[in-house]
This record gives structure tokens, sequence and C-alpha cells, in this order.
């Protein structure tokens, strides 16, 4: 049985008018959303700035943007490691730091939550890099907890494996590791420089080495994987033992190997029908529940209480600041203004404005409310949180769920199981979470 078959979401679907399973893009919902809610930022322009209270904390994304080899799917800030200066993005990273969280920084007093080290492939810099970077962090920022998140994405190669422990002397509590699959056929096919043997070993030394450990896998690969050989594969890979999974269908992205050839004849990309893309869905979620993951993002699946603080950050609506070329960020500032900034995405020109003293960014614009409101629904609600009260208070200057939603379309929903809101917020139930992308185009009232 898969999510398009089964008749309550059928019947559901066709009363509100167009509910379907692995929806429009983010960017569609974006503009979508965001015209929708243009009158809000006019509507609330005399609410008071101090209702506005930024966060108290923020989290510290760092980009390293540099791979040994470009996978096919990946539409990332990425470059060959080539003649990297290790010392000089050293320098430059710590720099961009102080920029944010300084004490004559954007953020000052700040106290960070977590650090990510994403890529690229972070694991690729050299753990004296890694190192520096977490103890400037900690130096400079207003506070950060003995607990403080440190997570680093490393692919499971021989070279990397080998440098496990000193990236955690290092400093790093937490590693995602990108296996992406457990068959030897399908690593080739997705450009991945290991295999499932490497794979295998890596995550079992890392559960030895590290507190905490995620692993990727990608599903909906192509044409021939089938539901049964997904369960099989994911088993296998739940078997390893970790207690947190990030389970990605492949998304042929513009720009990539894999869309330039899934758009000319006998190019070989073909991803399976969405009947059977629907059903590795269900898969996920009975197979890691199975084993006591529960799934808390539309794509993620944690041991309760092991779920990614950073990344819960970003899906909260909270601050984050992203520093490495190509690091985008958005938080508010002090006086209650909300910014998104973008660091220059080519290494040379990041590393040559930061050394004249310059920010290293190319983009620092402020945001306005009707942005700030849909992008905080569209990341909430792809979460079984949600979007609370208090902080949705917090972004819209006062104005309250039940003003700015189109409630017509919350009762109709939450009457199909979809969406609750209640006195602790707004939330997708479990079943909602599969059509989050619909729900958003309907959520907000268009408006004149």
């Amino acid at each position: 049985m898969t999510l398009h078959k089964k008749a309550p979401l059928l019947n559901l679907r066709e009363g509100l008018a167009g509910l379907s399973v692995l929806s429009s893009a983010a960017m569609r919902r974006t503009v979508h959303l965001s015209a929708r809610l243009a009158s809000v930022r006019r509507a609330s322009s005399a609410a008071s700035a101090a209702s506005h209270k930024p966060p108290s904390d923020v989290s510290v994304y760092v980009h390293w943007p540099f791979c040994t080899a470009i996978c096919p799917y990946c539409d990332f800030n990425r470059y060959l490691d080539r003649d990297v200066d290790h010392s000089a993005m050293c320098a430059s990273l710590l720099r961009q730091i102080n920029a944010f969280v300084g004490p004559r920084g954007l953020l000052p007093g700040r106290a960070v939550k977590s650090i990510f080290f994403g890529g690229g492939t972070p694991s690729l810099a050299k753990p004296s890099t890694i190192a520096a970077v977490i103890s400037h962090v900690r130096s400079v920022a207003g506070t950060t907890t003995d607990d403080l998140e440190v997570t680093m994405e490393m692919n499971p190669t021989s070279v990397e494996i080998q440098r496990l422990e000193e990236f955690a002397h290092a400093g790093v509590n937490r590693v995602s590791i990108g296996v992406q699959s457990l068959i030897d056929a399908d690593l080739s096919y997705l450009g991945r420089r290991h295999t499932a043997k490497e794979a295998v070993h890596a995550v079992e030394l890392a559960c030895r080495i590290f507190p905490y450990v995620s692993l990727d896998l990608i599903y909906a690969r192509h044409r021939q994987q089938t539901v049964q050989s997904w369960r099989q594969e994911l088993q296998a890979a739940l078997a390893l033992g970790t207690r947190h999974m990030s389970l990605y269908q492949l998304t042929l992205h513009p720009g990539t190997s894999f869309h330039r050839r899934s758009q000319s004849q006998g190019g070989g990309v073909a991803l399976p029908l969405s009947d059977s893309i629907a059903d590795m869905y269900e898969v996920n979620i009975e197979e890691c529940s199975r084993m006591g993951l529960q799934q808390y993002e539309v794509s993620n699946f944690a041991v309760p209480g092991e779920e990614s603080r950073h990344n819960l950050q970003y899906w909260s609506a909270g601050d984050y600041i992203g520093v490495g070329p190509g690091a985008e960020g958005c938080f508010t500032d002090n006086a209650g203004t909300t910014w998104h900034t973008r660091a220059i995405r080519k290494p040379a020109p990041w590393l040559a404005s930061l050394a004249d003293g310059g920010l290293g960014l190319d983009m620092h614009e402020s945001v306005p409310m009707d942005d700030i409101l849909s992008n905080a629904l569209i990341a909430a609600m792809r979460t079984l949180k949600g979007l609370p009260h208090g902080r949705f208070l917090q972004l819209s200057r006062g104005r309250s769920m039940h003003e700015v939603l189109d409630m017509d379309f919350v009762q109709r929903a939450q009457a199909g199981g979809l969406i609750v809101l209640d006195a602790a917020g707004l939330r997708p139930t479990q079943r909602g979470l599969a059509v989050a992308d619909a729900i958003l185009r309907d959520l907000t009232p268009a408006r004149s």
C-alpha cells in the first residue's frame, strides 16, 4: 500500500483540492508564501520592535568547500581539493567568526549552542584547523556550554577514517557519515569513492570514538531500486547501531551532472515511479521506528534525545551564522532586525576580502516580514515539533497565528489528520509531513 493509494488520504486530497505526496520545490513554496504574506509586513509595521526580541543563542555553520571529486548529484558550493592553502583558510575562518560573534561583531555576547562543519568535505581540513575554529568560537563568543554540539560531515574513505581520533581530540563530538548506499554498484553510480565495506568499517569505528554518530543514506536512486531492496539495505544500515539516520530522496538538481544526463536521451538517469518513492518513504518510518529511531523531520530519525541540535536550530527558525566560502546565515541582531548573509562563493576572492579587512560577504541584507514568516513556516512544517506560538509571535511582531493563517484551511486539514493547531503551536502530524509542501501552499490566505 502506498501513500497515494490509501483511501483516507485520497479522500482528503480531493477535499482539500490538490494535496499531493512529495510535491513542489521549496523555491516555489517560498515565492508563493511570500506573496500571500506580503500584507503581514504592512499590517505589523506599527507594532513595537521591542516585541521582536532576538534569540539569546546562535548556531555556527562552517563551510569547507573542497572535495576530492564532484558527485554527480551534488549542487552545493564545492571545488576540487587542489593546492589548498590550509593556513590561509584557517586564518580567514577565524576572522569571519570574529565578524559575527566577536566582541565587536554583528552579534556580540550571543551564546553559541552548536557548530556544524559542512561542505564540500570538511574532513579534508586539517584537524588543527578544526581545533582552532572550535577553540576560537569558545573564546570569542558570549558563552558556550560544556555540552556544545560540534558536528562534522565526513566520507567513509580510508584516508578520512584514519583521522577520526584526531578530529575527536580537536573537539568534534558528533559525526555525520555520508555512506549514501551499502551497495557497491550504486556507490559507483553515485560517484562515491568508498566501498560498502569501507562504509561499514567507518561507522563501526566512529561509534567507538564519538558519543554521537549519524548515518546518511540516499534512496529512490534509480528505476531498478525496488521497495524490498531498499528495505533490506536500510535494515542492514540500522543494524550497525547508529542512533541517528538521515534518509534523503535523490533529487536531480539543475546544474548537476545527473540533471544534465536526465535531460538527454539515453542519459542513464531515471528515478523510480512516484508510488515506489512513496512506499520507500513509508519503509523509512517503519524500519527506523522498529529500531527505536523516531521521525522528527521529513528526512531525519533519531533515538529520542539524540536529534541534531544544530539542524533543529534551522527548523525552529533560530539564529545561525555561516562562515566559509558560500556559507549562508540568518539571524536577528540586538536591535531587532533580521538579516540574511551569504559569504563570497569562490575561495580565492573570499580569502582576499578577509585578508583586506572585509567581511568576506557578497550579501548582507535585511529580511522583510513576509519572508521571515514564510521561511519559518516552511522550515517548521518539516518537523513534528512545528512552530510554537511564542516563536511565531516574536517573528510576526505580535500577530497571532489565528490572524495570519487561513483558519478555514487549518480546520479542514486538522479534520483530515494532517496538522495540529493547539495551545503549543502549529505542527504537522506524521501523515502531514508527507504532504508538507502542499499544505504550505494553502496555509496562508490570499491577501490583496
